[in-house]
């Protein structure tokens, strides 16, 4: 079993000049969405912007540049208190054997990343990934994740997920963990490296936008 755990983040920008489409969902009508995501972001300054999947407002971390890495993290601190300050917004794409199974999903960020850890470790009781969350069980070695039940009333997974129900290797979900942790720990590098060059003055930059060990 071949498993991926991709770590994003959310950028998107809104745009009074800009007419939203009138059709969705973004995963249905991709070009449209894509086009006036590209509009709005231009506004903000940001342009040749690749997002993960046609249409959506997540972007894989190592392939932000450092201008529009610089610009999130402005938007995400500008005029805000330390304790005002959080994670950035998005998280980890579940990717199993080619195939997207689980996006993160409203309030998710990268300090979900401690959930992950857990899970890989058996342990699912502080699992998040945003709203609506997946119901697991852990049975051995064997992680089963619900997307049906505990559902909460008008929620639902976006964008739709292949399958209601699947199952996964814990080891597995191990080796990809720990191969997204040492890719945070590069990013977090990266956000202290340009805390300093952009003399940002914070005193840990990576604590506040992944999460505590980082």
């Amino acid at each position: 079993m071949n498993i991926k755990l991709i770590p994003v983040i959310e950028i998107f920008r809104s745009s009074d000049n800009i007419k939203s489409p009138e059709k969705g969902p973004y995963w249905l009508y991709p070009d449209e969405w894509e086009r006036y995501s590209d509009q709005c972001l231009a506004e903000h300054g940001f342009s040749e912007l690749t997002p993960y999947t046609k249409g959506c407002s997540f972007y894989e971390i190592a392939k932000i540049n450092d201008a529009h890495l610089l610009l999130q993290i402005e938007y995400k601190t500008k005029n805000y208190s330390l304790d005002e300050i959080y994670p950035l917004d998005g998280g980890y794409i579940l990717n199993v054997n080619g195939e997207d199974v689980l996006y993160p999903q409203c309030c998710g960020d990268l300090a979900d990343i401690e959930g992950w850890i857990d899970l890989s470790n058996g342990n699912n009781h502080s699992f998040w990934q945003g709203h609506p969350c997946p119901a697991i069980n852990i049975t051995q070695d064997r992680i089963r994740f619900n997307l049906r039940s505990e559902l909460p009333q008008g929620e639902s997974f976006v964008p739709t997920p292949p399958k209601d129900e699947f199952e996964i290797d814990r080891l597995a979900l191990k080796l990809a963990v720990n191969q997204v942790v040492k890719e945070l720990h590069s990013f977090a590098e990266k956000l202290n490296y340009m805390n300093t060059n952009e003399q940002l003055g914070f005193e840990n930059l990576s604590k506040l936008l992944i999460g505590d060990n980082f």
